[in-house]
């Protein structure tokens, strides 16, 4: 059993800048200069961070817990909209995970 969540917003920032905003993080995170506020993670890419499809740009991380115990890989999405951007993430639990939800 594992912990799963999806979540899709939309942003009036175009959809460089939103991912632009996320690697800035995720590289942050990894030295210690920007610190995750759900139990200090840290982010790291999964998987190369600029494939595209049509419109669409993906990108893949991997968040471990400050205290080690827990895995997530969380998978977005950018799409170019007239409004902005359209972000849908999904993360799920890579370990054991019932009473976290």
């Amino acid at each position: 059993v594992y912990a799963w969540s999806q979540v899709a917003v939309d942003t009036e920032l175009d959809c460089a800048t939103a991912k632009a905003e996320v690697q800035a993080r995720v590289s942050l995170s990894q030295n210690g200069l920007w610190t995750d506020p759900h139990n200090g993670g840290v982010y790291t890419e999964r998987a190369i961070s600029d494939r595209h499809n049509g419109g669409t740009s993906y990108h893949e991380l991997q968040r471990v817990t400050g205290n080690g115990e827990y895995t997530d890989f969380i998978d977005l999405t950018y799409t170019d909209s007239d409004r902005g951007c359209e972000i849908k993430g999904c993360s799920e639990s890579q370990v054991t995970s019932v009473v976290d939800f």
